[in-house]
C-alpha cells in the first residue's frame, strides 16, 4: 500500500531514518509507545505521517543508545547526546531540525555532550587530591560540608549583590528549574503528541488543502516565507519532498522563528568555541600558557606579604611609640623598611617547577587512579539520568568487582 501524501515516510523510508531492521520495527514502536505514554495508531502499518515521524525516529535512537548499555555512567550519558546531535543533523528534514535548534534543550544537551568528561576526569582529580590518604569518611564530609557552605555563601552574594532593591534573591519555581525536568525526552515526546493531535484534527490533510487555508487565512497572498526563503504557491509541489514537507510543517504546525534560530545558532557556535579553547591548567602548562597558574601562584608570592605589611605598618608604629618607648631601634629599623621596602626588593618569581610537578601530579592520578575515574564516572552516570531520562536505575549500585585502588 502506498502513502497517501508525499511529505509522509512509508514504512520502508522511516526504517531507514529511524535505522530500524525490517523485522524490529513494530516491536521497537510498540516498546517506545509503551515506555514514553505515547498512543501510536494501532492501523498505521504503511505510512508515518511527517507530522511526528521525524521525532518518533530521534526517540527511537535516543532510546536504543541511552539505555542499551549495562550501567548508566556519565560517559554513555555524554556519548548519547554527541550521537543525537550528529543523528539530527546529517538524518533530520530542515523543519524539525530547526525546531529543535530553537528550543532550549538544544544548548542544553550541547553543553553536556562538551562538559561531562572533563567534569568527571576533574572531579576524580579533587577526589583524591584532596583527601589525606589517613583521613576517615567523617573527616572527608566534614571538609567538603566546609567548602561547599563558603560556596553556598560566595554564590549568595554574588546573586544578592546583582538584585535590584534590599529583597533576597528569588529563587527558580520548582516546576521550571532545569533540574526538575526530564528535558529532552520531554521535548520529544512533545512533539510527538502535537503530531498526532495534528493528525487527529485534520485526518492527514493534503498540502494543496493547507495552501488553500493558508490562503484563505492570509488575504491577498501568494507566498509564503519559511527559514529566509520566499516560495510562491505554484512553486511549492516543484520543491524536493524534503522542501515540501518542512514548508506544510511550517505551515501546520508552530512556524519557525527566525530570531530565536538564529540567537540559538550563534549561542551554540559560543559554546563549542568555548569548549574547544578550554584547557584545563595541566593542559596549559605543558603547551606553555603559564597565566592561569601565575595567577594563583601570586596569591602565594611575597607581594601579598608586602601588601599586608604596608597596610598595617603605621599602627605598628604608633603602639612603639606609645608604649615600647626603649625599643627605639626597632622603631627606625621598621621604618626604614617601610620606606624601603628592603625585605621584599629580592623577591623570586613563582618556581616553573612547580608547574612541571603539577603536570606530573595530574598525570600520576589520571594512570593510578583508573577504577577511581570508573566509580566517579557511574555515580555521576546515576546522578545525571535522574534529571535527564525518563528511566534512571532506581538505586545506584557499586561495581562489585571494583576495588578503589587507593
Amino acid at each position: 500500500m502506498e502513502k497517501e501524501r508525499t511529505i509522509d515516510y512509508t514504512i520502508t523510508e522511516f526504517q531507514n531514518l529511524a535505522e530500524i531492521s525490517s523485522n524490529n520495527v513494530y516491536n521497537r514502536l510498540n516498546k517506545i509507545s509503551k515506555k514514553y505514554g505515547i498512543k501510536l495508531k494501532k492501523d498505521n502499518h504503511y505510512s508515518f505521517p511527517a507530522e511526528y515521524a521525524e521525532p518518533l525516529a530521534i526517540l527511537n535512537k535516543y532510546d536504543e543508545w541511552m539505555y542499551s548499555v549495562p550501567k548508566m555512567s556519565a560517559k554513555n550519558i555524554s556519548d548519547t547526546y554527541s550521537r543525537i546531535l550528529k543523528y539530527i543533523d546529517l538524518n533530520i528534514g530542515s523543519y524539525f531540525k530547526n525546531y529543535f535548534y530553537c528550543s532550549e534543550e538544544y544548548l542544553n544537551i550541547l553543553e553536556l555532550s562538551l562538559w561531562i568528561e572533563p567534569f568527571t576526569t576533574q572531579l576524580t582529580r579533587i577526589i583524591v587530591g584532596t583527601i589525606p590518604e589517613d583521613a576517615s569518611v567523617g573527616k572527608i564530609i566534614n571538609n567538603y560540608t566546609d567548602q561547599i557552605d563558603i560556596n553556598n555563601f560566595q554564590a549568595f552574594v554574588n546573586k544578592y549583590s546583582n538584585n535590584k532593591g534590599p529583597d533576597l534573591p528569588k529563587l527558580p519555581n520548582k516546576k521550571e528549574h532545569i533540574l526538575a525536568t526530564k528535558g529532552f525526552e520531554r521535548f520529544l515526546i512533545q512533539c510527538i503528541n502535537n503530531g498526532l493531535r495534528a493528525v487527529d484534527n485534520n485526518k492527514s490533510i493534503q498540502m494543496k488543502d493547507v495552501i488553500q487555508k493558508y490562503k484563505e487565512a492570509h488575504k491577498s497572498c501568494d507566498q509564503i516565507e519559511y527559514c529566509g526563503n520566499i516560495y510562491r504557491f505554484d512553486e511549492v509541489f516543484k520543491l524536493s519532498t524534503d522542501e515540501q514537507r518542512s514548508i506544510y510543517l511550517q505551515m501546520q504546525l508552530q512556524p519557525i522563528d527566525m530570531n530565536i534560530l538564529n540567537s540559538q545558532l550563534n549561542s551554540a557556535e559560543i559554546i563549542k568555541e568555548e569548549a574547544s579553547k578550554w584547557l584545563p591548567i595541566d593542559k596549559k602548562i605543558e603547551v606553555g600558557d603559564y597565566n592561569k597558574a601565575n595567577e594563583i601562584l601570586k596569591n602565594y608570592s611575597p607581594e601579598k606579604a608586602r601588601c599586608f605589611f604596608n597596610e598595617n605598618i603605621e599602627t605598628v608604629i604608633g603602639i612603639i611609640d606609645d608604649n615600647i618607648r626603649n625599643l627605639k631601634r626597632m622603631r627606625e629599623q621598621l621604618v626604614s623598611i617601610h620606606n624601603t621596602n628592603d625585605l621584599f626588593t629580592n623577591e623570586k618569581k613563582p618556581d616553573s617547577s612547580i608547574m612541571e610537578k603539577y603536570v606530573e601530579y595530574c598525570k600520576s592520578i589520571d594512570q593510578k587512579y583508573k577504577k577511581i575515574k570508573i566509580e566517579v564516572d557511574e555515580a555521576i552516570g546515576y546522578e545525571l539520568s535522574r534529571f535527564t531520562t525518563s528511566r534512571p536505575p532506581k538505586t545506584y549500585k557499586k561495581r562489585e568487582s571494583s576495588k578503589v585502588n587507593k
